[in-house]
């Protein structure tokens, strides 16, 4: 939770090392891969913000926040 609310007052850089703890905890769990893939997204980190954000897709095929966010990401990528 800690890193989520880092996001909200856009302090990303600030968020990775705790969503980062939330992924070595829980592998698994699509909504932290994303959240974190959104804050290397806004840290202007594109290409650690894709892989976080295929995972999270990997994960949970119908999330459709991660969907949007690796959209955004990939076009800042050129494709």
């Amino acid at each position: 939770q800690k890193g989520r609310d880092l996001l909200y007052v856009h302090k990303y850089r600030e968020a990775l090392p705790y969503l980062s703890e939330a992924i070595r905890l829980k592998p698994d769990f699509a909504q932290a891969w994303n959240a974190r893939g959104f804050a290397y997204m806004l840290a202007g980190n594109d290409k650690a913000a894709l892989a976080d954000l295929d995972e999270a897709l990997r994960l949970n095929p119908k999330y459709g926040n991660a969907y949007k966010n690796r959209s955004i990401v990939r076009g800042r990528l050129g494709d």
